[in-house]
């Protein structure tokens, strides 16, 4: 360009633009063919594209959207757009966004101009952002700074069974239940003023239906969009899981403790029992005997307290065979008409094809009894029992909300009244033993407890269901099995009670020992005593006669189980009675041998007499 010459720099500015632009620029004639074009795509030559429609180069599917894009420009004058793909190769997809303006002759359009980006980095990225929002199980959201959302993914709709609609047409805090909005509020208006990120906040969204799940928050401000953008995780049922555990925890720390009071507890009623034996054998005068009676009496109530705790903390031995659990209702069924006003009707609904249960027939006839009657005093005015039975199958969705279960047959016995029902405070506590809500003096608040541990040590589950006015129902899970019912057999009558065989007793707690020596002597015996399970191996290898062991379960140097294991090498074979204050299958007892006599604490001294005479007899 020379001095005086006018300068023109729309072609410059042109040429500049096509070369450093990283646009592809094309001009395409009214028919879409490309006249000039800076740069192809990967692939392509300048050769391949000039003069060919620009359709050529796509899919035909994406033909209709360019045509009116085109026909658009056209006839308004207005640019437009469209998107389309073009593959390099069969693995390699590219995404295309392109603008179209009109080329004019004066008035007349007479071809386009064309700016494609390649956008396929942008928009892969925000496909995946978008199948990531909407795939997600766990609830995401934008709100905006008014406290509506602007968006919300598939999980809110799913979850809460609203649509997508009426979630962003009102206020989020609408659906926060009414206890937790003061907090929910706080805490948005906070995040909104200082900027600051929520790391953990949980509060309870109330459902469509009624139904209340508690989510688990994380959010973050953009102050430029004004959004909050918040990832919730529904952490109802790991709530419910932990509240499971905790209480299953408290359950079993109780247990022990019962067990262990229990066990000390039964030595000091077996004594008071066998010294009150003796001394009603001594004829006493009437007064004394009265006296002496009452004694016994209390202490056998005593020793049947000791049992239901024994029974709570999963410590009292079981009778197992297979039992039907229609059968045992049935039969239950006419004791509690008898035991339950009139103005409670009780009905019982038998399961079809139930099956069976390998478990203790009469603690579940207990367990079933203690539910009915808790459902008895829960309806002071009357009301409606009702006792069904029913065989389900459990799958592997409800192990995972139910981790003491197991996938496969089960049968469901549900104990449901239609009384005031409880508080949640109640219902977290109603397995606790001793809890009560009677008056005082009408409750040991054992009865619940006692069939709670009844139905852990059949490796089942007792639930409860129940809110105020609602009425209470009690679920009660045991594993199904296959085999047919069992009749239980009668008692065996009892042996000859006298001999003149030696026994020996090892026994720490001195006043057991010496019940043990006067009932074994008044009945004919000889009697080598032990107060430790140390003392008993010496008195095996000094004397020459024994002709049975009576060793206790517990002792403080060796137990019963160790103490029989050194005997039988010293007199293989020799008989072994063991006495327990609990019968379980802990650290210890589980070294007793299967075939050996176990005979719990406290019992009568008829009983041990006629133990003691069986196990003699076997050796014979």
């Amino acid at each position: 360009m020379g001095d005086g010459e006018d300068w023109n720099p729309i072609e410059p500015l042109f040429e500049a633009i096509v070369a450093h632009s990283t646009d592809s620029i094309m001009l395409l004639d009214l028919e879409a063919r490309i006249q000039f074009i800076n740069r192809t795509a990967p692939g392509l030559t300048m050769a391949d594209v000039r003069g060919k429609p620009v359709y050529a180069f796509v899919s035909e599917d994406q033909h209709a959207e360019m045509r009116r894009c085109f026909e658009n420009v056209r006839a308004t004058g207005a640019a437009d757009r469209y998107e389309n793909v073009y593959h390099v190769s069969p693995d390699v997809v590219t995404r295309w966004e392109s603008r179209v303006g009109p080329i004019k002759r004066g008035e007349t359009i007479a071809g386009f101009v064309v700016f494609a980006s390649d956008v396929t980095a942008r928009t892969t990225a925000a496909a995946e952002r978008d199948q990531v929002f909407e795939l997600s199980a766990d609830f995401l959201c934008v709100a905006r700074f008014d406290g509506h959302f602007a968006r919300v993914n598939p999980a809110f709709v799913r979850t809460l069974g609203y649509t997508e609609a009426e979630l962003l047409a009102i206020p989020f805090i609408e659906l926060v239940h009414p206890d937790d909005r003061a907090a929910t509020k706080l805490a948005f208006t906070e995040q909104i003023e200082d900027g600051r990120d929520i790391k953990v906040f949980e509060n309870r969204y109330v459902c469509k239906d009624g139904a209340i799940r508690l989510l688990q928050w994380t959010a973050k401000v953009d102050r430029i969009t004004k959004r909050v953008i918040a990832v919730a995780r529904d952490v109802t049922d790991q709530r419910a899981l932990e509240a499971q555990l905790r209480q299953s925890q408290k359950m079993d720390a109780v247990g022990q403790l019962a067990g262990g009071i229990a066990h000390d507890f039964n030595n000091l009623v077996q004594a008071i029992l066998g010294n009150v034996h003796f001394a009603l054998a001594t004829d006493p005068a009437p007064e004394m005997r009265s006296y002496l009676a009452d004694i016994e009496a209390a202490s056998v109530r005593a020793s049947r307290l000791t049992k239901q705790l024994l029974t709570f903390g999963r410590r009292a031995a079981l009778t197992i065979a297979p039992v039907d659990l229609n059968a045992v209702v049935r039969e239950l069924m006419q004791l509690l008409r008898r035991v339950i006003p009139g103005h409670t009707r009780i009905e019982f609904v038998a399961g079809h094809h139930l099956g069976t249960v390998d478990a203790d027939r009469g603690q579940l006839e207990q367990v079933i009894m203690n539910l009915c009657l808790n459902a008895r005093d829960a309806m002071p005015s009357g009301g409606q029992i009702r006792v069904e039975t029913r065989r389900i199958l459990i799958d592997e969705s409800f192990v995972a909300l139910h981790p003491w279960s197991a996938p496969g047959a089960w049968i469901l016995v549900e104990v449901a009244d239609s009384g005031a029902g409880m508080t949640p405070e109640v219902r977290e506590r109603i397995f606790e033993p001793f809890f009560t809500t009677k008056p005082l003096g009408e409750g040991s608040g054992l009865g619940l407890a006692v069939a709670y541990g009844i139905v852990q040590q059949h490796a089942g589950m007792l639930e409860v269901e129940s809110q105020p006015g609602r009425g209470t129902t009690f679920k009660l899970y045991l594993r199904a099995t296959k085999h047919a019912g069992q009749a239980v057999e009668s008692a065996h009558p009892a042996s000859r009670l006298f001999a003149k065989e030696t026994i020996l007793i090892a026994e720490d707690e001195e006043l057991v020992r010496n019940v043990l020596i006067r009932a074994f002597e008044h009945a004919g015996y000889h009697v080598i005593a032990a107060a430790n399970g140390s003392e008993a191996l010496r008195l095996c290898r000094e004397h020459d006669k024994i002709d049975l062991a009576v060793l206790d379960v517990v002792m403080p140097d060796l137990s019963g189980p160790e103490v029989y294991e050194h005997v039988q090498k010293l007199r293989p074979g020799l008989p072994a009675l063991f006495c327990s204050g609990y019968s379980d299958t802990t650290r210890i007892t589980h070294r007793i041998p299967e075939t050996a006599t176990v005979l719990g604490k406290p019992f009568d001294l008829e009983t041990l007499l006629t133990t003691v005479r069986k196990c003699l007899e076997k050796k014979l």
